[in-house]
């Protein structure tokens, strides 16, 4: 019997982490036209995940990251009005001074935002809840994930 797939697009995220800021975007296209976001777009067919990455954070704000640690699979139904979207989300630590960043492609602005604040805003998407469980509630940033379990992290990051 032949199975027939569903429709699931699929994107990629950033937390991106600078001196005890973290780096979102305007978004300057519906859906959340306006509203702050992590940057992060569709996965291009054939792309890596990690190439996708960094391809999105490069186009929205010029930042071109280099060392990329994955950070859990975000795919709650209804997470995003245009359908079904799996997120693959990633962390970035910059070390150094916070880089200087613009908007570009379809983000109108990018913005480094202290972490405490960013942590209290409604981001667009479920972007505050991934900024939260990447970011830790109870961890200092800049601080070491915990090891995740075999078996718990695709239900935990959902």
């Amino acid at each position: 019997m032949r199975q027939v797939l569903s429709p699931v697009g699929l994107t990629v995220d950033l937390v991106v982490v600078a001196q005890g800021h973290v780096l979102l975007v305007r978004r300057g296209r519906p859906p959340f036209l306006g509203r702050l976001a992590l940057p992060g777009g569709f996965v291009e067919r054939g792309e890596r995940l990690a190439a996708a990455a960094r391809r999105e954070c490069q186009e929205e704000t010029g930042l071109l990251p280099r060392r990329l640690v994955p950070a859990g699979a975000y795919g709650e139904p209804g997470r995003d009005p245009r359908g079904r979207v799996v997120s693959f989300v990633f962390r970035c630590e910059l070390s150094g001074a916070v880089p200087a960043v613009r908007g570009g492609d379809d983000a109108r602005d990018a913005l480094w935002v202290p972490i405490a604040r960013a942590l209290r805003l409604r981001l667009a998407f479920d972007h505050d809840r991934i900024l939260r469980e990447v970011i830790g509630a109870g961890r200092r940033p800049g601080a070491a994930a915990p090891p995740s379990r075999r078996g718990r992290a695709s239900r935990a990051r959902r």
